[in-house]
């Protein structure tokens, strides 16, 4: 605009100046007119030049323009290229990582691909599967974070040659002093950017020689997955066939023992290592679990010692003998299932833990013989445990099995042939005890022929099926035992029991509980045969194939787990509503009652409940988020076309949620009749009359229906009462008769003070109305009733008359006659 504005007035200047030359040699025009010169000539003569330095200068300032703007981009990007330096990788430690990655990866080749002896074993190749398939998960992980990283440095540095390569910057000024002043914010940029671009270039060389080791550790590892998933498809279809020569024959090949032990253990370790960095989630789950079982078995006994009926013997209290140790019985027995396919240490590791604290239960309070017992088949585990976590195959390994075997099965049938049954406390030991010397049996025949990994299967499951066995039916008795005395102790919703209604859980635990533990018994046994896990296999390519559908593409296994995580939403949230119901004979207005406030937050718990199960629904079985957007489309199309009225009453069920008009458990007068609010759900709430009835009653018809909520005000309840007295009555003694037979009624609230005043003159009374107000609004009847029967008996002892509507007829005498006569005519 200023550049505009100079011209204009220079171009001005010029045409006045050359206006007045016009005039003044317009006198000699007709004496030389071969000399004369047009006036717009000499105006184009005199102004081109101006107009092309007009140009020039435009052109120049459009170019600093564009030398700003580039010189501010690679600015920008330096600063982008420092931070990324600054908060990138860790270099350093991702080549620990690497370095650790393939001491990890020698660890499991050593008895597979060298020093793998006569033949694999099942367990060896399962705990290296285990551990390369986390390793594998690990580093294709850390690979693709440094492609991304890698991707953005290259990016950085495209850019910035990009911009280094602008034509626009080499375009300079034709003024000297521009000329200087640009090379010298040239000189600027280049010494900040000089140390940027050599970081930024040592960075790209550092991250792709990570990336090399990556790929080259990421393809190691797949190989060596695949070696060992071929290994283990030819080691299952010879199951039955010799593997080793007979144990009585000379051995082909012969590692030392304590070799064999050391590679174990560092397979292991580090088979441990992954699985709790992987499952730190699932760990937290199971401590929560124990510290609030241990919780809730400490206040069933505290209960019980408050009322005197805990015994001093335990007999069918075993469970409250030691609350944390049974705590973590039940705890282990249940929650290990939310781990999926852990290393056999560490199911071992809560075995034992489990044993420990069970033999500390059973102290003095078992016979000694089953005592002995239990401590020698918790041994026998022990040492079989221990051999199992034996990786190879050695012969004084086999030795150690078989001699283990003998002994079990020995011991087991000497149990089975003695005479102390009827101490046992549970009778499904027995089958149990059968179990391990036909599992025992069955070990030793295929160890003496070279059938190695069959035997070790079947000889660690017999001894592992007893202890989980024992484990279980301890876990169901404990439940059974502390579900009775809950249910007779706890009468109401407690705080310290999480408010869980027992009047609503049966006295023990349900029939499908122990279908579940047996498979469950199922699956932890059958995880030692990896011929089951072959079976199974096809079944799980089955489920986890990817199916399409157009553009949708989805596995069965995907629709599965939606479905499930949908059922268990819906199911945990009406347990939830049911467990925390409000309980017939719960009584409001004592101080109890006050302690219960969950009630009114069921339905929001429900609400968060479902809508979590929707998302990780879709999460969880991978269906795209914006499939849920379908969905919610349909819903609208649905309400739109007739769902008016569910919706207004899901939106009135989210109101009471929120604004809380009415809570679960409050005494509510719905149409006149005074109600309990026993549960408010989605679409519908529930409420119980005074008779009994159960009275299901549509969100909006309630909040239309203008319900009175008597809880908000405590339960109180004013009540008013009308007594009559005859007009010869002393009004002053009747009204303090009246008012110490209110002030006398414990039920009848101190403040607001009774009152009683002098109504009216009736017809045959002096009337008194009676207010006072009553402390729980389900005993107004019974007050009343109880104030009626003392007036009546107390104006009785003070000769106070209660008079009562009466008429007098007068007779009168007709002429002609007496009045007899005329009546009887």
């Amino acid at each position: 605009m200023t550049l505009f504005k100079s011209t204009l007035i220079s171009f001005s200047i010029c045409l006045v100046f050359f206006v007045k030359s016009a005039f003044a040699s317009s006198v000699f025009i007709q004496n030389d007119t071969t000399k004369s010169i047009s006036f717009s000539d000499k105006v184009k003569r005199l102004t081109t030049p101006i107009a092309e330095k007009s140009v020039e200068d435009y052109k120049e300032g459009q170019n600093a323009r564009e030398q700003r703007k580039v010189i501010g981009q690679i600015e920008n990007l330096n600063e982008k290229v420092k931070i990324l330096l600054k908060k990138g990788i860790d270099t350093t430690r991702l080549l620990n990582e690497i370095q650790a990655g393939k001491s990890a990866l020698n660890v499991v080749k050593d008895g597979i691909f060298f020093n793998k002896g006569t033949s694999q074993t099942q367990r060896n190749l399962a705990i290296s599967g285990v551990i390369l398939n986390d390793l594998l998960s690990k580093f294709t992980a850390r690979k693709i974070l440094v492609d991304r990283y890698s991707d953005r440095l290259v990016g950085f540095r495209s850019d910035i040659d990009s911009l280094g390569t602008n034509p626009v910057l080499f375009t300079f000024p034709k003024d000297s002093a521009k000329v200087t002043h640009y090379l010298k914010r040239l000189i600027v940029i280049g010494r900040e950017a000089g140390p940027v671009d050599s970081l930024l270039s040592n960075a790209i060389i550092s991250v792709q020689n990570i990336q090399n080791k990556l790929d080259l550790l990421v393809f190691e590892l797949r190989s060596s997955i695949e070696d060992i998933e071929l290994y283990k498809k030819q080691l299952s279809e010879i199951s039955f066939a010799r593997e080793f020569p007979n144990i009585y024959e000379k051995e082909r090949y012969s590692r030392p023992l304590n070799e064999i032990i050391d590679i174990s253990f560092a397979k292991e370790v580090l088979a441990v290592k992954f699985y709790v960095t992987d499952n730190v989630g699932r760990f937290i789950i199971l401590l929560t679990a124990i510290v609030l079982c241990t919780v809730f078995l400490r206040s069933v006994r505290g209960k019980l010692r408050e009322e005197n009926k805990l015994r001093t013997d335990f007999e069918e209290q075993l469970s409250l003998r030691y609350p944390a140790l049974s705590a973590m019985v039940i705890s282990i027995s249940l929650f290990q299932f939310i781990f999926q396919s852990p290393p056999f240490i560490l199911s071992f590791g809560w075995w034992l833990i489990e044993i420990v604290c069970l033999s500390i239960i059973f102290y003095k309070f078992i016979s000694p013989f089953w005592m002995r017992f239990w401590i020698v088949i918790s041994l026998l585990f022990l040492v079989a445990s221990v051999d199992n976590m034996i990786l190879q195959a050695s012969r004084p390994e086999r030795w150690a099995m078989l001699v283990t075997s003998l002994c079990g099965s020995i011991y087991c049938c000497y149990i089975l042939f003695n005479h102390h049954k009827h101490e046992l406390k549970e009778s499904y030991i027995l089958l149990f005890i059968r179990f391990v010397v036909c599992f025992e049996v069955l070990s030793i025949i295929p160890n003496i022929f070279g059938r190695y990994n069959l035997a070790k299967s079947l000889m660690i499951s017999g001894y592992e099926g007893i202890i989980i066995a024992i484990l279980f039916l301890w876990t169901v008795r404990f439940l059974n035992e502390v579900l009775l005395h809950a249910s007779s102790i706890y009468e109401r919703p407690d705080k310290k029991l999480f408010y869980l209604n027992f009047n609503k859980i049966d006295e023990k635990v349900p029939g499908f509980f122990y279908i579940l533990l047996a498979v469950g018994w199922c699956i932890l046994i059958g995880r030692n045969f990896y011929i089951l896990q072959q079976l199974v296999s096809p079944f799980n390519d089955f489920l986890n194939a990817d199916r399409s559908i157009g553009e949708y593409t989805f596995s069965i296994y995907g629709l599965v787990i939606f479905l499930l995580v949908m059922v268990c939403s819906m199911v945990l949230s009406r347990i939830v509503s049911f467990f925390a119901a409000e309980s017939d004979s719960f009584q409001h207005g004592t101080k109890e009652s006050k302690k219960l406030t969950l009630g009114s937050w069921i339905l929001l718990v429900r609400i968060f409940i479902i809508s979590m199960g929707v998302f990780l629904a879709f999460a969880a079985s991978g269906i795209p988020l914006d499939k849920l957007t379908i969905i919610l489309g349909a819903l609208g199309v649905g309400i739109g076309l007739g769902l008016q009225g569910l919706v207004n009453n899901l939106v009135s069920g989210l109101i009471i949620a929120f604004e809380k008009p009415v809570n679960v458990g409050d005494y509510v007068e719905v149409n006149g009749q005074l109600t309990t609010m026993k549960s408010i759900g989605f679409r519908s709430s529930i409420v119980k009359s005074v008779d009994g009835a159960h009275v299901i009653i549509p969100n909006g018809d309630l909040l239309s229906q203008h319900p009175v909520n008597w809880t908000m005000n405590k339960n109180v309840k004013r009540m008013d009462l009308t007594v009559g007295v005859a007009y010869d009555t002393d009004l002053e003694k009747a009204r303090n008769v009246l008012k110490e037979i209110l002030e006398s009624d414990d039920r009848i609230l101190e403040q607001p003070a009774p009152a009683v005043f002098a109504q009216e003159f009736s017809n045959s009374s002096i009337d008194f109305r009676l207010f006072f107000w009553v402390g729980n609004i389900r005993d107004s009847s019974a007050v009343k009733n109880d104030v009626i029967l003392k007036i009546s008996t107390e104006f009785r002892a003070h000769k106070i008359t209660i008079p009562f509507p009466q008429r007098d007829i007068n007779l009168k005498n007709y002429p002609g006659g007496n009045s007899e006569e005329n009546m009887l005519d």
